[in-house]
């Protein structure tokens, strides 16, 4: 089955070729701007692929190269510090405290 668009925003490469093509949009610059390839990663082979030659249809990545990607895009997952999230759990705690 090929690969045909980013899963997880649901935008075809097509779409987003022509995105980029209008925009002169470089990988990072159409990642911002649409959201493609910003979540599980797994796109941003093909997008670059996509910007370099305009292909936008893929043979599947093999698992293993897939795996490789996952890992790297977790480990750039930004973590709230803890100050933001005691910051967060007061905000909580008020709304539910005060109703609103």
């Amino acid at each position: 089955m090929p690969v045909t668009h980013c899963i997880c925003t649901n935008q075809s490469f097509t779409c987003l070729h022509s995105i980029a093509q209008r925009g002169c949009l470089n990988l990072d610059q159409l990642t911002r701007h649409t959201g493609a390839g910003d979540h599980c990663g797994l796109c941003k082979p093909y997008l670059q692929r996509m910007l370099s030659t305009g292909q936008c249809t893929f043979a599947p990545i093999p698992p293993k190269t897939t795996d490789s990607i996952r890992g790297h895009a977790r480990k750039h997952v930004h973590k709230p510090s803890q100050k933001h999230t005691s910051r967060l759990s007061t905000y909580a705690h008020s709304i539910r405290t005060t109703g609103g």
